[in-house]
């Protein structure tokens, strides 16, 4: 692997605290039983602020674990007034049916963009 495509790789998990009020977790890749510890530790890192914005653009699949993670990260999030919303375009159709089969988009809100979820989180 040439140096400059190793500058390009992503990490699988990235939790960013934009603020008191806000943190991003952008997850990558497949998530399930083998990244529940480092999902489940960056989720309690972001849910020490008041809202989270939970990007899966770049998932390519979540097991029903890390959605129960996700469930319950905003459940902590409810109860001091935050909310967590999730980013899934619709071109990540095996994300978005994962979630409407499971119920998720009627408890969690759904985001297309992560301007679109930013923007709903800000507007309270």
């Amino acid at each position: 692997m040439a140096p400059e495509d190793r500058d390009q790789i992503q990490p699988p998990i990235e939790v960013e605290i934009r603020s008191p009020d806000l943190a991003i977790v952008t997850l990558r890749g497949e998530h399930d039983a083998s990244t529940k510890p480092e999902v489940t530790q960056a989720l309690a890192l972001a849910t020490d602020q008041l809202n989270v914005l939970v990007d899966l653009r770049e998932c390519s699949y979540i097991d029903s674990a890390t959605i129960g993670m996700l469930v319950a990260a905003s459940q902590r999030l409810n109860e001091h007034g935050g909310r967590l919303h999730v980013v899934v375009p619709q071109h990540a159709r095996v994300i978005r049916r994962v979630m409407e089969v499971m119920g998720i988009d009627a408890i969690l809100p759904i985001h297309e963009t992560r301007t679109a979820g930013l923007a709903s989180i800000q507007s309270g």
